[in-house]
């Protein structure tokens, strides 16, 4: 089974990392800046999930490719069931992440915040150096 690697721009990382507001934070801080910290943590749950969503569609939608472009040269030390079994498998989970995609994508016409959410992944700054890194080194292996 594939493992998807997925990474976060600082912000959000860093909003992640500090947790939801807890009760003592508003007892310390007041309710006005519990309820604002409790958005931007909330907006970064909500990146995150995009981000993830992109990212691990992105990387299903890649292995599929390679496993169903690879070359006699490439599979003729592989067990033919285990390939077939791989590409099964990747192949149900690039449906899966597509049929997700399409499904959260409408649900986020109807909720701005989501819609931003959505719109920030697609922007996001780690999402575009692991795909570009990932582009610069498929060209020069190959």
């Amino acid at each position: 089974m594939p493992r998807f690697i997925v990474g976060y721009s600082t912000d959000i990382a860093d909003v992640l990392s500090r947790g939801m507001p807890t009760d003592e934070f508003r007892k310390k801080y007041g309710e006005a800046s519990y309820q604002k910290e409790r958005s931007i943590y909330k907006y970064a749950e909500k990146c995150a999930k995009w981000c993830t969503l992109f990212e691990c569609s992105k990387q299903a939608s890649d292995i599929r490719y390679m496993l169903e472009n690879m070359g006699p040269e490439e599979v003729k030390w592989m067990q033919e069931d285990e390939l077939e079994k791989a590409k099964r498998q990747i192949t149900a989970m690039d449906a899966y992440f597509d049929r997700a995609i399409q499904v959260a994508t409408e649900k986020a016409q109807s909720n701005s915040d989501e819609m931003a959410a959505m719109k920030y992944a697609g922007r996001d700054m780690v999402c575009q150096a692991i795909n570009y890194h990932s582009n610069d080194t498929f060209r020069y292996r190959n």
